[in-house]
């Protein structure tokens, strides 16, 4: 379902939605109201929320991603899972993108977080199968992804259906 709603909703050049600068979190959250059947139509419909803080719970209420789950038709890979990249110590969710199908992910402002250069405040696609640096800590290998500046990142995946709830939730 959340799926069939990730795509651009800027022009291109944009870098801003109705004063809003088009953020990875920003459009997760445009595309989940959206799914749930109330699109923001201006700023004021994304006003109120701590979407950082929302995304951070979609994530943790989801399912850590490694290399072995990384599949086209993986329970935890279903096609509107909101891909979440956490900070280790849990606490913030850096980055997020919808899973649109197989393993490509829709999102904006991915222009540091895969090895194929994404565009800044605008839409790109990428393959989670090829396009992650995992990093390999020898005993404990491709547990974290590694983005272009050196930080690295938990990758968490949380069905449509676990989101939208949160999402309904935070709506009140």
């Amino acid at each position: 379902m959340l799926e069939n709603h990730v795509a651009p909703f800027t022009p291109l050049g944009a870098t801003s939605w109705n004063g809003i600068a088009t953020t990875c979190h920003m459009a997760t959250l445009y595309w989940m109201l959206t799914a749930i059947g109330h699109p923001p139509n201006t700023a004021n419909d994304l006003a109120g929320y701590n979407i950082t803080m929302l995304l951070r719970d979609i994530g943790l209420a989801g399912t850590r991603v490694y290399p072995g789950n990384v599949q086209a038709n993986h329970r935890h890979m279903t096609p509107g899972s909101v891909i979440v990249f956490m900070r280790p110590d849990l606490q913030t969710a850096g980055h997020s993108c919808v899973l649109k199908a197989n393993l490509t992910v829709g999102g904006y402002n991915q222009n540091t977080w895969f090895i194929t250069a994404g565009n800044d405040h605008y839409y790109s696609e990428h393959d989670l199968d090829t396009d992650l640096r995992w990093v390999d800590r020898g005993l404990l290998p491709n547990r974290r992804v590694c983005v272009s500046n050196g930080t690295e990142y938990y990758l968490y995946a949380t069905d449509d259906g676990t989101a939208l709830q949160h999402l309904r939730q935070a709506r009140g």
